[in-house]
């Protein structure tokens, strides 16, 4: 198991977190966002979280204030996988795409916490 950590560099402008790392010889599932991952990444407009996410961090992408672009393509997640701050201070135009399976569950818990399901 791998954590995403985030970015040094706070004038990215699109971030992917890849699904597997290859560490040391040996390959790693990236199961987690970490807490304050890419908070206050004032640039960052796009993001994509990998296959095998099945939690997102305290404040990760908190003040991404340009953030407008989410593409989840994990099935992994479940409702209290995700912290309540994950997603605070992101653009008013955020459109977060799901895969369709999910489609239903995601797009209630991630509405409740003010996010736009495509």
């Amino acid at each position: 198991r791998w954590s995403f950590q985030g970015h040094v560099a706070r004038k990215i402008k699109s971030a992917s977190m890849p699904g597997y790392v290859s560490y040391r010889g040996g390959s790693y599932q990236v199961t987690a966002v970490a807490a304050k991952a890419c908070r206050k990444c004032a640039k960052l407009k796009k993001l994509r979280l990998g296959s095998h996410v099945k939690s997102i961090g305290k404040q990760a992408f908190y003040k991404c204030a340009k953030l407008q672009s989410i593409l989840l393509t994990t099935k992994v997640l479940k409702k209290k996988s995700h912290s309540e701050q994950a997603f605070t201070g992101i653009s008013k135009k955020d459109v977060v795409s799901v895969p369709a399976s999910k489609r239903k569950s995601y797009k209630k818990w991630f509405r409740s916490k003010g996010l736009r399901i495509r």
